[in-house]
């Protein structure tokens, strides 16, 4: 009996080392790769064979895909007036710093910015 018990923790053993040596790799390719993506990029990971890293890649695209989409959306939303979907304030001067200033006699011009309803 005691015998088949210390077999039985062995093989456990040993098939946990042998597993966590073969998945260390992929693993440790699937951080790279997700550490090297800039954060303005979709992230898009190899298939490594192994069922469940190949889920986690997956979800982790999945993730990406959908903060992107929402980080978009914002700054659509921070750059564009509700009602007319132009430019607001803030993004109409980032846009154009230097859209009415003359550069040969250095005269700022100015433009009339109505901001209120109607």
């Amino acid at each position: 009996m005691s015998v088949t018990i210390i077999l039985t923790l062995g093989i456990g053993i040993v098939g946990s080392l042998v597993i966590s040596y073969f998945c260390k790799k992929p693993i440790r390719k699937l951080a790279l790769a997700i550490r090297s993506n800039k954060t303005t990029d979709k992230l898009r990971l190899r298939e490594t064979g192994i069922l469940e890293i190949d889920q986690m890649s997956e979800a982790l695209e999945d993730l990406s895909d959908r903060l992107l989409q929402e980080q978009r959306n914002l700054q659509y939303e921070r750059d564009h007036d509700f009602l007319t979907d132009l430019y607001n304030r803030r993004a109409f001067w980032k846009k154009n710093p230097r859209a009415f200033w003359r550069k040969r006699r250095r005269k700022c011009y100015r433009c009339l910015y109505h901001d209120g309803p109607g």
